[in-house]
């Protein structure tokens, strides 16, 4: 039975860390301590799967290269439907958001109003 891919990315990971000849608390400090040696060894044993950009810093501090890798024709098509998908998405949460404002600007006024009219009671010695 085949491992998993975050199994196997964990065990190249370790490799590569040994062939560098860096230990753990190296690799930490070679990242400027943006992971721990604790979230390092847990990616080497396949616990946590890195980020990407994780996975690319800690590559670059073993002095590893990637090549860029060229997307597939139908990529452009498919992010800019994934963007215009993304832009309905943030037009309808500001409209949304919008629409709260305007309700809690509303509510405001009128309790600011409440407050005036009592605060107008008080000064003619009304009981409120």
């Amino acid at each position: 039975m085949r491992d998993s891919p975050v199994a196997e990315l964990g065990r190249w990971l370790k490799r590569l860390r040994e062939a560098a000849g860096l230990s753990h608390d190296q690799l930490a400090a070679a990242l400027e301590n943006e992971k721990t040696r604790q979230q390092l060894i847990a990616y080497e044993q396949g616990r946590n799967e890195p980020k990407a950009t994780t996975f690319l810093r800690v590559l670059d501090a073993l002095g590893q290269r990637v090549a860029p890798v060229a997307p597939p024709e139908s990529a452009p098509r498919a992010l800019n439907a994934e963007v215009a998908e993304l832009r309905r998405a943030v037009d309808a949460l500001s409209r949304e958001q919008e629409r709260h404002h305007r309700e809690v600007a509303s509510k405001l006024e009128g309790h600011e109003q409440t407050l005036r009219q009592i605060s107008a009671a008080i000064s003619r010695g009304s009981r409120v």
